[in-house]
Order: C-alpha cells, then sequence, then structure tokens
C-alpha cells in the first residue's frame, strides 16, 4: 500500500507535516483510548504552546531543544521515582487494612492534601 492510499499521510508524501493538508477526514483515529486521549493532550499542548510563545514548535529555530529535552527527562525521572516511591507505603496499607472502608480512609490520612 503506497501512502495516502489509506487515508493517511505519510513519510513518503511530499506535504508530510504541513498543517494544511492534516485535514479531519485524512486522519484515522486509532481504536485506542489511550492513544486517543495522548493525540488530544498533544494537540492541547501545542495550541498552549503557540498561545505562550507564538509561534509553532515547527517554526521555533531558536531554543535549544536537546537540552530543554534533557531536563524534562530529568523532571520526569523525579517525578516517576517519587511514584514508585508511594507503592510500598500503598503495599504495606493493602496489607494492614483488608477492608475497604478502612483502607480508603487510611490512604486519605497518608495522601490527602
Amino acid at each position: 500500500m503506497k501512502s495516502g492510499e489509506n487515508g493517511l499521510i505519510g513519510p513518503g508524501d511530499n506535504d508530510y507535516g504541513r498543517r494544511e493538508n492534516l485535514t479531519a477526514d485524512l486522519i484515522a483515529l486509532p481504536q485506542d483510548k489511550i492513544t486517543c486521549q495522548v493525540m488530544g493532550d498533544l494537540k492541547s499542548r501545542a495550541d498552549r504552546g503557540v498561545k505562550k510563545y507564538g509561534t509553532t514548535l515547527e517554526g521555533n529555530n531558536k531554543d535549544d531543544f536537546m537540552n530543554h529535552a534533557y531536563e524534562e527527562a530529568l523532571d520526569l525521572a523525579q517525578y516517576l521515582k517519587k511514584e514508585m516511591s508511594i507503592i510500598p507505603t500503598i503495599q504495606k496499607l493493602i496489607e494492614q487494612y483488608p477492608n475497604n472502608m478502612e483502607l480508603g480512609a487510611a490512604i486519605r490520612n497518608t495522601y490527602s492534601k
């Protein structure tokens, strides 16, 4: 199957990546709900970036994207480590409180803001 025959724009197309050619009827949405949610998040983030910086990512040639990506990866590692550190506490609470209502109260007492 050649690029475009399935209704999608792909790397083989001359207009690949041009926003004006990416219309709703050309993009086949995946059946996976999570993938659709991620696609929505990407769109929302791109829109927010244009509003905040006045340009698209494609049009921005001034920033140090490698450094930005590295810093974001470091932040991600910290967020993941924080969430991973909670798992043993949750597991202990599950063992300690077999009753769901008591477990819920213990979790709320431990992690509520």
